[in-house]
């Protein structure tokens, strides 16, 4: 960082006012209703132990960088040839054949017995187990249900409309431009006379008509001097700019007016009116609703801390049942599905009630749990109702499912062993049409298809764009597993070298648009090492 300040210093790059402004008004931890609020953003940072001048300046410094980063980015353009290579690439076609060698005919060939049925199971009994399962009894206690318990006094809903104002009515904002002068607070009398002088130059031209205020702040962008700036402030509300400022920009009227000199904490302005935004929000009847469910949630979240306490308290006292704490806190104990410990819908998808319900103390001790945050508006507490512990599934049970994995696993072997030998066979010269007809397996004949097509199953088309590409005259062969237990023996009969110039125009800025992402992190990457390797850097190992 400490690299990219001297060079953005030395090469004149500097964010404005203006967008410093607008960046830290973007950050949704000064906001309150979506709006900035100036108090929140000083009490933000002073928690944070950074003042305002400290952190803008961080703003100001990081907005820099990205300047100079974007110039950099903007100054890298991919070369026609590399583009058309990579277009080139991606619309390439090949005639992909295969043959399919279908798992489920090999099995209808396998005879298995009784007894290799039983060794088979034997040795694979840990496949044949049901899930080990509970049936919990639960108390909840959620916000949602303890707002219908809430009522409002009279007056109440009008008395927090009156307070919370802001959160309905949104004050009138302005809209402006600016031309500044800067200049310190603290600058003498002699600093003060010429920058007065220079902004009453410019007003003296713009009102003249000699020059336009659009013109003017061109002028000031392009003048070079730090001291000098201009832009669009975008939407200003009472407490972002300062007293004096906003004081000269609120009594400006009709939109298009221009002020006088403004003394600000920035230095001297002209200001532009360009637009007015009225105060707008609902009304105390529009909002009503909105306001009522909202203050009795609130009082629902004060009930419901007070009642937490008490729900781990009277669960803990009567940890053999759940009556006495839906008893003591008005709850009803309500019962659940058969849960597995991969968990359910809802709340109990979630892993600490899961966890909580497949516990020692729950299944083994029998007690309740303790209680368990759902979210921060919902507590659980649970205990055993049912349980059924994993166990082996006798033979009789799933003869028919271990029968037909027996006859999987060695289907999967002859499979294997066939799709090699025609592999061999096909690398050897012999017509892959002729040997799927001799094993009697699928023949798909080479048809051409590209990387996105979507008729072709993916995992061959996979295969086929990684082999490599075939002599003149010649194949490629390659084999690959398909889902469900299938194989295929795939076969490149051809590359067919795709247009560049056939590509639609939306195609060729993607791919432009990623080689200049690919191309412009290169090149910072490279300057980057070049001023690492003539800057004057110590590093101290001690302090790593």
């Amino acid at each position: 960082q400490r690299l990219i300040d001297e060079v953005t210093l030395k090469e004149g790059y500097r964010a404005s006012d203006g967008q410093v402004a607008a960046a830290v008004f973007a950050v949704p931890a000064f906001q309150s209703n979506g709006r900035f609020d100036p108090e929140r953003y000083r009490d933000t940072l002073m928690r944070q132990g950074t003042s305002v001048e400290a952190f803008e300046e961080r703003v100001r410094a990081d907005l820099t960088a990205q300047q100079f980063r974007d110039g950099v980015a903007g100054s890298f353009v991919p070369t026609q040839a590399a583009v058309d290579l990579l277009l080139s690439l991606q619309e390439q076609q090949r005639a992909v054949g295969f043959v399919r060698l279908a798992l489920s005919r090999y099995m209808d060939q396998i005879a298995v017995s009784a007894d290799e049925v039983t060794d088979w199971y034997e040795a694979n009994r840990a496949q044949f187990v049901s899930n080990e399962r509970v049936r919990l009894q639960y108390v909840l206690l959620a916000v949602e249900a303890l707002a219908d318990e809430v009522s409002l006094p009279d007056g109440a809903v009008e008395a927090a409309y009156q307070e919370r104002r802001d959160q309905y009515i949104r004050e009138e904002t302005r809209e402006a431009s600016h031309i500044l002068i800067r200049l310190d607070l603290d600058a003498d009398e002699d600093a003060v006379a010429a920058s007065r002088a220079r902004i009453e130059d410019i007003q003296a031209r713009v009102q003249s008509g000699e020059l336009s205020f659009d013109a003017a702040m061109e002028l000031a962008a392009v003048d070079g001097e730090t001291e000098l700036e201009a832009g669009d402030l975008g939407e200003v509300s009472r407490g972002m700019l300062g007293l004096a400022f906003e004081d000269a920009l609120f009594a400006m009227d009709p939109v298009g007016s221009i002020s006088d000199p403004v003394r600000s904490d920035f230095g001297f302005h002209l200001i532009r009116l360009d637009h007015i935004n009225p105060e707008r929000g609902k009304t105390l009847k529009e909002a009503a609703a909105e306001l009522e469910q909202a203050l009795k949630t609130e009082e629902a979240d004060n009930l419901f801390y007070e009642r937490a306490e008490d729900l781990a308290n009277l669960a803990f006292e009567a940890p053999g049942s759940l009556e006495p704490v839906a008893e003591g806190l008005g709850l009803e104990v309500q019962e659940s599905d058969w849960l597995e410990r991969t968990g359910g819908d809802g709340m109990w998808a979630n892993p600490r009630v899961i966890e909580a319900a497949f516990s020692p103390e729950v299944l083994e001790d029998g007690v309740n749990s303790p209680v368990i945050e759902i979210s921060p508006s919902e507590l659980l507490v649970i205990r055993s109702l049912e349980h059924e512990p994993s166990a082996s599934l006798p033979l009789e049970e799933v003869r028919e499912a271990a029968t037909e994995g027996l006859k999987r696993e060695r289907a999967s072997k002859v499979i294997a062993e066939r799709s090699a030998a025609l592999l061999d066979q096909a690398r050897s010269g012999a017509e892959l049409a002729e040997l799927s007809a001799a094993e009697e397996a699928e023949w798909s004949s080479p048809v051409p298809v590209g990387r996105s097509d979507t008729t072709l199953d993916a995992t061959i088309l996979r295969e086929a764009f990684r082999l490599p590409r075939p002599e003149e005259g010649t194949a490629s062969f390659g084999s690959v597993d398909l889902p469900g237990g299938d194989r295929a023996v795939v076969m490149v009969a051809a590359v067919i070298e795709g247009s560049p110039e056939a590509v639609e125009d939306g195609t060729r800025e993607q791919v432009i648009s990623m080689l200049r992402r690919q191309g412009s992190a290169a090149e910072f990457d490279g300057i980057m090492r070049a001023l690492r390797e003539d800057a004057d850097i110590k590093v101290f190992p001690d302090r790593l």
